[in-house]
């Protein structure tokens, strides 16, 4: 039980410091979402967390309302598609994903679930959406990929990865979690968890024949440790083609092993040996201890990309998850290695989504004086929010834009 509560800590439990209301926020507005918000409530001790429209008459310092939320089990994921939001609960909840519908009067109809798995404990990480009738949805720790008709909300068929020659060491669990498809093959990125929430060194993944959903190759690179992460926070493609996978490295807690970014060129199938980003290793003058781990991962445009590193010099020790400060906020460039603090508020270890919206990145802070949400950088300007363009009663864990 022990290793469940970590691991569900680790990786998937979210806490923050509560917003406090804005003159122009109101439970009554209705207008359409353009965005939905997973929140977590683990600040206020509470064991649920929520799915959140957000209309655009809130953001610009309004706060999202609790009021057209709809409960879900803790520490949630939320995929977008279309006008459908689909919740994916945390890894150690039951397996049960639910959609919603967006409303022309702002909120989410709940109109259809899919029970993944009746095992409890199988781990749901990731939806790929294919079309209206196909998506893939993985299950991290029974280490299989159901597929299912999103339109219907009913299984179609599973791929199952508990295999040798799938696993790391031959332990036929590889832990598939992100997920993302280009040219007809699906590239699966697996955690290769020894002491959860502890990876075996190394990234790994498996490539699936998207036509036939057959795997058909299993690679991997030692540069990197931990391939991918939830939802899909882990894995992003460039406007060339190439794919660049997240290495989160044990959140640091595993000596040796590296934080950063591997890289699949476009036309290939393997990890490319002449690219490996290391974050880990980076030498940052300008912060406290020069050195942060990678944590999560937003994907821009020309190269451009945005992370949140974490930082041990403002860790306790033990680290105390929700009330330490050691999320910095930084841009990066993926061509040329390089990485720029951004003057953004320091946030707890539960920081994990970075979105953009409109002209505007958003960064989802839990802040000690200047509240919690999302907080603005302007890339064009360079100019950085110091309060919420959006406040948030809770720990923003991911997030959807709606086109």
């Amino acid at each position: 039980m022990k290793t469940v509560n970590f691991t569900c800590t680790m990786l998937l439990a979210a806490s923050c410091f509560v917003a406090c209301d804005k003159d122009n926020s109101s439970e009554d507005v209705t207008d359409r979402a353009k965005l939905v918000l997973a929140i977590d409530m683990s600040a206020s001790e509470s064991t649920v967390g929520y799915i959140v429209p957000v209309g655009e008459s809130l953001l610009n310092g309004g706060t999202a309302s609790l009021a057209l939320a709809h409960e879900v089990y803790a520490s949630p994921y939320v995929e977008v598609y279309k006008d459908w939001a689909f919740n994916i609960p945390n890894a150690y909840m039951p397996p049960v994903i639910k959609r919603f519908t967006r409303q022309d009067d702002g909120s989410l109809m709940p109109d259809g679930e899919l029970t993944l798995s009746q095992n409890n404990q199988a781990g749901a990480g990731n939806i790929l959406f294919f079309s209206d009738a196909k998506a893939y949805a993985s299950l991290m720790l029974e280490n299989k990929i159901i597929i299912f008709n999103p339109s219907t909300m009913q299984k179609t068929g599973e791929i199952d990865l508990a295999k040798p020659e799938y696993g790391i060491n031959g332990s036929s669990t590889p832990n598939p979690l992100g997920m993302m498809e280009r040219d007809g093959k699906v590239f699966v990125g697996c955690l290769g968890l020894s002491s959860p929430p502890l990876s075996h060194d190394g990234a790994y993944m498996i490539v699936i024949n998207a036509a036939t959903d057959r795997p058909e190759k299993f690679i991997s690179d030692l540069r990197g440790t931990g391939a991918s992460f939830f939802g899909n926070q882990g894995m992003y493609r460039d406007e060339k083609g190439d794919i660049y996978v997240m290495c989160y490295a044990s959140y640091g807690y595993a000596p040796g092993q590296k934080s950063g970014f591997l890289r699949i060129k476009k036309g290939s199938t393997d990890f490319d040996p002449d690219y490996f980003f290391n974050i880990t290793d980076r030498v940052i003058p300008e912060i406290q201890g020069e050195h942060v781990v990678l944590t999560n991962f937003m994907y821009d445009r020309n190269g451009t990309a945005y992370i949140f590193g974490q930082n041990p010099a403002y860790a306790s020790n033990p680290i105390d998850y929700a009330n330490d400060l050691p999320i910095q906020s930084f841009k990066i460039n993926l061509y040329d290695q390089t990485l720029t603090l951004l003057d953004l508020p320091r946030s707890n270890s539960y920081s994990h989504s970075i979105l953009r919206y409109g002209d505007l990145i958003l960064f989802g802070l839990a802040t000690q004086s200047a509240g919690a949400g999302y907080f603005s950088y302007n890339p064009v300007t360079g100019e950085t929010g110091k309060t919420p363009f959006l406040n948030v009663p809770g720990t923003i864990l991911d997030a959807g834009v709606f086109e």
